[in-house]
């Protein structure tokens, strides 16, 4: 019995087609209309990243002034830029410390720091009395500069801040100093507030009860 043998033929191989010179061309214009609009893109998270560091870092020198504050824990830095001379040189000390806590140039943060008393009012009168009858806040602002990293997104940042304000209790004796005739004395850093950027105010640095605040 003869058997018949079919031979297999092979298909010829095909090699992949090449691109022409204008399939080429298309990619490199498509790669020059959407690389613009990546590194915009890219910047944008660099800014808006620097950005919400320095918000965070904002509200951070706030707390760590009110907390320093409330216990005279001033520091004795008085080398930072402020933008109005201090009445004291612990309200400057105080001011240096908030500002090197923001991680920031000094020029660059603003800061005011005032009291409320026990009905959440803006008060200055620290007699005995008054002393005696209230508790205490001391009440930190602090405002700092936005701005474009990269330059590119200047537009969007620049003219606006970051604010942050931060309200921490006294007691009644925030800050005692035995006197040389023995007696203890109780003092506070006195009240402060530094100039503004030119387009930013004090306005949102209220105490609790915004009708009792006056402008420093």
């Amino acid at each position: 019995m003869t058997t018949d043998r079919t031979s297999i033929r092979r298909r010829p191989t095909r090699r992949p087609a090449r691109r022409g010179r204008g399939e080429r061309g298309a990619a490199l214009i498509e790669f020059a209309l959407a690389f613009p609009i990546l590194f915009l893109l890219m910047m944008g998270v660099v800014d808006f990243g620097v950005n919400y560091g320095n918000k965070v870092e904002t509200s951070h020198a706030a707390r760590e002034g009110a907390r320093a504050g409330s216990v005279g824990r001033v520091g004795t830095d008085t080398s930072c830029y402020v933008a109005r001379t201090p009445p004291s040189t612990e309200a400057r000390q105080l001011a240096c410390l908030v500002k090197a806590r923001t991680h920031m140039d000094s020029e660059d943060v603003r800061v005011r720091f005032t009291y409320m008393d026990g009905d959440g009012r803006y008060t200055n009168d620290f007699s005995e009395a008054k002393r005696q009858a209230n508790r205490y806040s001391i009440m930190v602002c602090v405002s700092t500069r936005a701005f474009s990293l990269s330059g590119l997104l200047a537009p969007v940042f620049n003219g606006k801040f970051h604010h942050s304000r931060a309200v921490i209790k006294t007691g009644t004796t925030p800050w005692p100093n035995v006197a040389a005739s023995g007696a203890t004395v109780y003092s506070y850093v006195p009240q402060y507030a530094e100039t503004t950027f030119a387009g930013d105010s004090w306005s949102w640095c209220t105490s609790d009860d915004p009708a009792a605040d006056i402008n420093l």
